[in-house]
């Protein structure tokens, strides 16, 4: 456009009466500052350089637009106004922003915009004197619901999370995706520690209700951690600090809130150090896999052996399989492992059928991970270590737990399916501590459960724990399963899972878990499970010893 000194529009091109939606000849006349409400102001100080403004059409919408000046006369009675319109750029910077701050799946906060408004809460929170609370929320199992359900699904599931999140916090709060299936959560001005757990647990209560992913209805849940700003705390503490409080959340069975204290800093630094040295363990030969008998309840005899994992540190001695198993579960270090637990397993097994050709060696049953399910290769490698050795398929039974099971419920069919093709028993660990009920059995190939010790623990009670152990065996007989009682310790105990008509059982009260050579002399024991109490149950904490020792224990509980 042509400018007049006093600010009159002399002429405008087409272009110009496109931008401003103007008519032929209608700028013309018109004040430049209708058009560029800054005009009066910024056009002696933009010649030769562009700025951006607001710019008005005809119609009243305003657009951001680029404008530079330039004399057109010597004299400076006219300026020549170029005006672009920069809408599409703006908007693609915008975009481009929103993406650098925001997560592309669920459209929350991403980590570099939680960080930042992270540091100005705690910024606010100095000058108000208020406390600033973070909440790490990472969801259960979500991993075994993406792997079996696919990407696609998991992806309509995480956004479905992020919207339950945005309803369940406070006006004011941020929520952020932090990663994977991680969020967090950043409250203003929290009173104190019982308000920050009020939220918490309003966020853990918002992913109960069963989400709808196509057809399906899925059940979920998440395991929290709250960190509460201290007067040096930063975004980077406070986020490691509520991470570990979720782990801590973790650990004590999920599903839950925790708030970070400080031994679970020392305990993050030491499953750090744990983590690193479980990666250079198998190398370096230091697990071991020992052996429980499982004993008939019926004749004594020991039918089968459960192959457990120990590790044996060379300066922590042996560490308890607590402070390991998950990590090698976290980590995937448990498919190296669990393979070598089940090669080293049958080799024992091949082993005591060669050193007792009269004896039939007990079912030999080993633990397995979901992850070693998802292993294309896993199948193969269960044949060739079973053929290997030389051992029966049906010799061999594999252990999941329950809630395995049910958190992939179609996926893992197929796996099992084809590993009762293959001649393997099944067995599902741990019963009565998921959410499933026994009916469910009926779409799996197993053979037998195992009831839980925490429940045998209240077996002669007569207590609630004795009516869960009797539905179980009932039913589990009704559908033609038979049933392991895990952590037997007590003669009482025994007593009544026989009465109950228990099948099998295991736990110190016959012997804790012993090394492979160990076993060689408990393949023919017979324990005791009748007689004077006292008698029996110092006969059966000692039948393992020695094989001259056995029969003068055996006589003497005869006698």
């Amino acid at each position: 456009m042509v400018v007049a000194d006093d600010g009159v529009v002399v002429e405008a091109n087409r272009r110009a009466e496109h931008v401003f939606r103007a008519g032929p000849d209608a700028l013309a006349g018109r004040r430049a500052g209708e058009l560029l409400p800054a005009y009066p102001t910024l056009a002696p100080d933009m010649i030769d350089a562009g700025a951006e403004i607001v710019a008005r059409r005809l119609d009243g919408t305003e657009f951001p637009a680029e404008i530079s000046v330039n004399p057109l006369l010597a004299n400076g009675s006219e300026l020549l106004v170029t005006v672009r319109d920069v809408t599409a750029r703006k908007q693609t910077e915008e975009a481009l922003l929103r993406h650098a701050l925001h997560d592309s799946l669920t459209g929350l906060p991403n980590r570099v915009l939680l960080l930042d408004r992270l540091a100005m809460s705690l910024a606010r929170a100095t000058r108000r004197r208020a406390r600033v609370g973070v909440l790490f929320l990472d969801l259960d199992r979500f991993k075994l619901f993406n792997d079996s359900r696919g990407h696609a699904a998991g992806d309509a599931l995480l956004r479905g999370v992020a919207d339950r999140l945005e309803l369940a916090i406070r006006p004011g709060d941020t929520v952020a995706r932090f990663g994977g299936d991680e969020f967090v959560i950043v409250c203003d001005e929290l009173g104190d520690e019982t308000e920050a757990l009020r939220v918490g647990e309003r966020v853990l209560r918002s992913l109960r209700e069963p989400f709808t992913i196509g057809s399906e209805e899925i059940f979920l849940s998440g395991s929290l951690g709250i960190a509460l700003a201290e007067a040096d705390s930063g975004p980077d503490t406070l986020l490691r600090d509520a991470d570990a409080a979720m782990y801590r959340a973790k650990l004590r069975g999920r599903s839950r809130c925790e708030v970070f204290d400080h031994t679970m800093r020392q305990e993050v630094a030491s499953r750090v150090a744990t983590q690193g040295a479980l990666h250079r363990a198998l190398e370096r030969n230091e697990l071991r896999v020992v052996y429980q008998p499982v004993v008939s309840l019926t004749t004594g005899a020991v039918v089968a052996a459960e192959a457990l994992l120990r590790w044996l540190h060379p300066d922590r001695g042996f560490v308890p399989p607590s402070d390991f198993v998950p990590l090698a579960e976290e980590s995937g270090l448990i498919v190296p492992i669990g393979s070598w637990i089940l090669e080293e397993a049958v080799r024992h097994w091949a082993g005591w059928r060669s050193r007792h050709p009269g004896v039939v060696p007990p079912v030999l049953h080993v633990n397995l991970s979901p992850r070693q399910l998802h292993q294309q290769e896993f199948l193969g490698f269960v044949h060739h270590v079973l053929g290997r050795y030389g051992v029966e398929p049906s010799n061999v039974c594999v252990e999941l737990t329950e809630t395995v099971l049910m958190d992939d419920l179609e996926r893992r069919r197929s796996p099992l399916a084809e590993l009762r093709d293959l001649g393997l028993r099944i067995a599902l660990d741990d019963f009565g501590t998921g959410y499933s009920s026994l009916t469910y059995l009926k779409r799996f190939p197993v053979d037998c459960i195992k009831i839980d010790q925490s429940f045998v623990a209240g077996v002669a009670d007569e207590g609630f724990d004795a009516a869960i152990v009797e539905s179980v065996i009932d039913l589990a007989h009704a559908v033609g399963l038979s049933v392991v009682a895990e952590g037997l310790e007590t003669p009482e105990q025994l007593e009544r899972l026989r009465e109950l008509g228990c099948d099998h059982a295991q736990g110190y009260l016959f012997s804790k878990p012993r090394p492979a050579q160990d076993l060689d002399t408990l393949l023919a024991t017979v324990y005791p499970l009748t007689g004077p109490a006292p008698v029996r149950e110092a006969t059966i904490r000692s039948a393992a010893r020695s094989p001259e020792q056995r029969l003068a224990w055996v006589v003497e509980a005869e006698r």
